[in-house]
């Protein structure tokens, strides 16, 4: 009898706990905006064109990083240094020893730390001098590795390890791992899927971007799911609970969304289908989100919609876009061939 009673308790507390989050949920008010302009979230936006390199233009930049005057990016697999300017100042990598599949900026010692060919890591000079390369470990191979980045001193990378567990089944799981600058290990962490509105079913394990929280200075793993449609829900519950309750100490928690100082954002515009494709964008301060399929539109300098915004740091304030063709004819008619790349810095 006593068990049946507390059953009932339990589904009763349940029900209203329930009803509480509803309530909760529906006080927000949240506007979700289906159209917005690049000028709702964006404070500035920096265009600067790329001139030709002997006389072929660039037309596919991505992985955009910037250091006081240099700006660094990957186009084909090569790694290129140019200025603010959008002049070419040098070529960093060769492809005939390195394909780079990403890369970080060490700007203490103005040496870029570049990954490719599977398991190879090339240190560079920022004038494109080789210091030296070597291997990161023998079992490692490109489809492990997620991400990295250079924090604090130290490189961390998001990475899938199989394991065998105690029944010797195969088993995937993911960690951040921590190097030294010179890729020697240091220690490991699990990352966590945190407590959400919902299960989840089919999370995007395949592309997990490390950020930090401008709040707290702490580091958690990002991944934007395949499908949009609790991102709002999923947002307002984070905010209002810090959505950390069962991760333990040590432990890298897994958020939907990228969590600027005020814009939280998720995208996933590398679906296959067209349909599926979107960019959220949340503001914390003003109380709305943007659900988008084709995403912003650019009203600074009148490139069309802006899909695609690769962010630029860890703290999820400054992102880029870049442009090709004839987009550009309005606003960069002389660079109508040449690629246009867009620095978005966040409203504060």
């Amino acid at each position: 009898m006593k068990q049946i009673t507390y059953i009932i308790l339990a589904a009763m507390l349940l029900l209203c706990g329930g009803f509480g989050y509803e309530r909760l949920m529906a006080d927000r008010d949240t506007d979700m905006n289906r159209k917005g302009e690049l000028s709702d979230i964006a404070e500035s936006v920096t265009a600067i064109p790329l001139k030709p390199i002997n006389g072929k233009s660039l037309t596919d930049a991505h992985d955009i990083q910037k250091d006081g005057n240099d700006l660094f990016l990957i186009c084909q697999g090569i790694l290129y240094r140019f200025n603010r300017q959008g002049e070419l100042v040098c070529q960093i990598t060769q492809p005939e020893e390195i394909k780079v599949a990403g890369y970080l900026v060490h700007s203490l010692k103005k040496q870029l730390i570049v990954l490719g060919n599977v398991d190879d890591i090339y240190y560079y000079t920022f004038d494109g001098e080789l210091l030296f390369k070597k291997k990161l470990r023998k079992d490692f191979n490109e489809e492990q590795l997620l991400s990295a980045v250079l924090y604090k001193g130290k490189i961390y990378t998001a990475e899938r390890v199989i394991e065998k567990d105690t029944l010797h089944r195969t088993c995937v799981k993911q960690q951040v791992q921590v190097y030294d600058t010179c890729f020697q290990p240091l220690e490991s962490h699990p990352i966590v899927e945190v407590s959400l509105t919902h299960p989840v079913l089919f999370p995007n394990l395949q592309s997990v971007r490390l950020c930090v929280s401008p709040d707290s200075g702490e580091m958690y793993a990002y991944s934007a799911p395949y499908q949009p449609e609790h991102l709002l829900r999923d947002s307002l519950f984070i905010h209002q609970t810090g959505g950390k309750e069962d991760i333990e100490e040590g432990e890298i928690p897994l958020f939907p969304v990228c969590m600027g100082s005020r814009y939280w954002m998720a995208a996933n515009q590398d679906a296959e289908k067209t349909e599926q494709r979107y960019l959220f964008c949340w503001d914390r301060f003003e109380n709305q989100a943007w659900q988008l399929n084709e995403g912003f539109t650019d009203d600074f300098f009148q490139t069309g919609s802006v899909a695609k915004l690769e962010p630029m740091d860890l703290y999820g304030q400054t992102y880029s876009f870049t442009k090709f063709g004839k987009s550009l004819e309005t606003s960069f008619p002389e660079a109508a061939d040449s690629t246009v790349v867009f620095i978005v810095e966040m409203k504060a």
